[in-house]
């Protein structure tokens, strides 16, 4: 027998002897009725007390409740038919024992519906928490592997807008930014708001028919300046030009910081430092001219920039997540607060150009206070982008740019309500001749 072949296994043929195909049942439940009436015939002839017959009736009808092969709620009306064919002779004798039968097939009806209720309950509950757990998922984040990392805060601002813009409408406004190649994001962003854009140079004309100027590049905020008299009332402060000076200078930002007490905040600044540390230019754009010093070999390498004095040393913050916090601050308040988060694959990493971030999202703007108090320190007003790294649950500053994050072009929209007009008068009819520009005089 060791060499014999194992029997071929059937699926199916346990289920099909307990649960025949409908065929086979239709033509085994007649059979099965007549021998349950030919059962019922001895009870019949017994004539027993009206409690055994009833028991009996009872027991025959469940019975043909079990071994029926038709649909639950059939056998239930046909089960009682073996006792009910008893009561041309029986007469009122057949009263017991139908009773019997028919409480059973009641009882056995209830219980065939009771389940259904049952099992549709937990069919519908399953649906409805695989439907939810869908919805769900697509408010969450997932990462390029797929991955979820909680919520999408980005769909969550989007919809928020969507629901204030129909709760609490509110006047459209007309924005001017200055040419620049975030033109696509920015319309992206307020494509559901209404508001007016234009992209132009800034000019007396165009700022007399605006409501707001938003410029975008420290150049712009140098050509606005010479319009300051028709900006006065903008509801979106220019920064002053010294704390944009300061600002601009990372070292001498990072110093003034620290004489105001936030030194905890600041990476350490030295002429030596432990590997890894990060050489940075006291005056860069995009990380340009930011290197990771990460052992011997690139000191040598960088040597000539070592020694030049618009270079400075400071301690490499670890961690592959960096965060930028786009701001708008209005007499010393943060009104209007977004936080973006870079996630990098290399450990030793700079947010630029060369170096891209693997991913980033849109996160809750968190630390406002200790924004706040350090923007007061120095005295700014206006847009700007705070860019920060978390070490041990502290804030570890990299730097302030003093203008519009780039990153903030997909979200701008978002600060829009903190940028009502500044209006002398609720329910002013709008025009260029009442905007908000144009009630200062103009430039000569």
């Amino acid at each position: 027998m060791a060499g014999r072949a194992p029997w071929p296994r059937k699926q199916g043929v346990m289920r099909s002897r307990l649960f025949p195909h409908p065929t086979s049942s239709a033509q085994r439940d007649p059979w099965l009725l007549a021998l349950a009436a030919g059962a019922w015939i001895p009870v019949a002839w017994w004539r027993p007390d009206a409690g055994i017959a009833a028991v009996l009736g009872c027991a025959l009808t469940l019975a043909c409740c079990k071994t029926l092969g038709m649909p639950p709620a059939t056998r239930a009306f046909v089960a009682p038919l073996p006792v009910a064919a008893a009561l041309p002779w029986l007469g009122t004798d057949a009263g017991p024992g139908l009773a019997g039968a028919l409480l059973a097939a009641g009882g056995y009806l209830g219980f065939t519906l009771a389940r259904l209720c049952v099992y549709l309950a937990i069919r519908t509950h399953r649906r409805c928490m695989q439907g939810a757990r869908a919805w769900l998922s697509a408010w969450r984040f997932h990462a390029p592997d797929g991955t979820a990392e909680g919520w999408d805060y980005g769909r969550w601002l989007v919809l928020r807008e969507r629901w204030l813009a129909r709760l609490r409408p509110r006047a459209r406004l007309r924005i001017l930014f200055p040419p620049t190649d975030m033109e696509a994001e920015l319309r992206e962003g307020f494509r559901h708001r209404g508001d007016r854009l234009r992209f132009a140079d800034p000019t007396p004309e165009e700022l007399r028919a605006h409501d707001v100027v938003v410029p975008i590049t420290l150049q712009d905020l140098e050509r606005l300046r010479a319009f300051a008299p028709l900006l006065a009332r903008n509801p979106l402060p220019l920064p002053d030009a010294a704390c944009v000076a300061l600002c601009d200078d990372k070292l001498a930002c990072n110093r003034a910081l620290s004489a105001a007490g936030f030194a905890h905040c600041v990476p350490e600044i030295a002429d030596t430092l432990p590997f890894p540390y990060i050489l940075k230019k006291r005056i860069d754009a995009w990380g340009d001219n930011a290197h990771v010093v990460a052992n011997e070999a690139d000191e040598a390498r960088l040597a000539a920039l070592l020694r030049d004095p618009d270079y400075f040393r400071q301690a490499f913050v670890p961690g592959q997540r960096e965060y930028a916090a786009h701001l708008l601050v209005r007499d010393g308040r943060i009104v209007a607060a977004l936080a973006v988060e870079y996630v990098f694959v290399q450990a030793l990493h700079k947010k630029s150009r060369e170096q891209p971030p693997h991913y980033r999202r849109l996160r809750r703007p968190s630390h406002l206070p200790l924004f706040r108090d350090m923007l007061a320190a120095i005295g700014y007003e206006g847009l700007c982008c705070i860019n920060y790294k978390i070490e041990d649950g502290r804030v570890r500053l990299l730097e302030i740019n003093p203008r519009f994050g780039a990153s903030l072009a997909p979200w701008f929209f978002s600060f829009a309500r903190a940028l009502r007009p500044m209006r002398t008068r609720a329910g002013r009819a709008r025009s260029a001749a009442d905007s908000p520009l144009a009630a200062e005089p103009e430039l000569t």
